[in-house]
């Protein structure tokens, strides 16, 4: 147990070592930097996974390479797309917000079919990053000691902790107070969390985490959120930082992990 409390703490130092000076030059405001800062902070947990693993064990094994079915890539990838249309549908019923094509240009609907396609190779390139930190290096180790639950609550907390300088001190915010912005992302992530973990445990694989992290960023930040005019409040339900997708997560992980096999404390 020492020596798995070893690998994961040398873990999240390398995390803290890298991002952190990657935050300060995002809050400092470099607009050419950005894009790069982000691509480097969402592959430090894979990268720091993977030296961990090397130093301490000299392999690669445990991450969960294998695709595993298809039935659960193909939830993952769905669920993020579903989230998106319920909450984002009742935003442009109610009036909250507008329904927009003008942001996707001519043939928007073309546009569309591309992000959900070549654009999910590009989404997956950086998604990647963080679920072989996540969930193919920290979740098994967790799991060796440590209930499925309690497994997800720390990793929701490590990952949204992660978060939080983009949120408060970058341009990684939609427009919320930084409060609401905080909570309901939280909230968001710690219904992610268990989503994935349930992923992660019946399939005995890293790729449906993946598709689903890739699949929400896609969906939500670069298409969704693109199709929807903001008139004042809508702000506070769609994105990242709303209440929308939140619930929805929420909801879906206690359907889901009540659909749990038994036992589940180890992978």
């Amino acid at each position: 147990m020492c020596c798995k409390n070893r690998k994961i703490s040398l873990f999240l130092v390398l995390i803290i070592i890298v991002c952190t000076p990657c935050y300060i030059l995002m809050a400092r405001g470099s607009q050419k930097l950005f894009y790069p800062l982000v691509f480097i902070i969402m592959w430090t947990p894979g990268i720091s996974a993977l030296l961990v693993k090397l130093v301490t064990e000299r392999n690669l094994r445990g991450f969960g390479w294998k695709p595993g079915k298809l039935s659960y890539l193909g939830l993952s990838y769905m669920l993020p797309l579903l989230g998106g249309l319920i909450v984002y549908g009742f935003v442009w019923i109610s009036g909250i917000g507008t329904l927009t094509l003008e942001r996707f240009g001519n043939d928007a609907f073309l546009h569309i079919l591309k992000a959900a396609t070549l654009g999910m190779l590009v989404s997956l390139g950086t998604a990647a990053g963080e679920e072989i930190g996540w969930r193919g290096f920290l979740l098994p180790e967790l799991l060796n000691k440590k209930s499925a639950v309690k497994t997800a609550l720390i990793i929701s907390a490590v990952w949204a902790v992660y978060h939080y300088p983009g949120i408060l001190f970058s341009r990684y915010n939609s427009g919320t107070e930084s409060w609401y912005a905080v909570l309901f992302f939280t909230l968001q992530i710690i219904g992610l969390t268990f989503i994935m973990t349930w992923l992660r445990i019946q399939s005995g694989s890293l790729w449906p985490a993946v598709i689903l992290h890739a699949s929400h960023n896609l969906f939500i930040q670069a298409v969704f959120d693109r199709l929807t005019i903001d008139l004042g409040t809508s702000l506070y339900i769609t994105g990242d930082f709303g209440a929308g997708m939140a619930l929805f997560y929420g909801a879906a992980g206690i359907i889901l992990w009540r659909m749990m096999r038994r036992p589940a404390a180890r992978i």
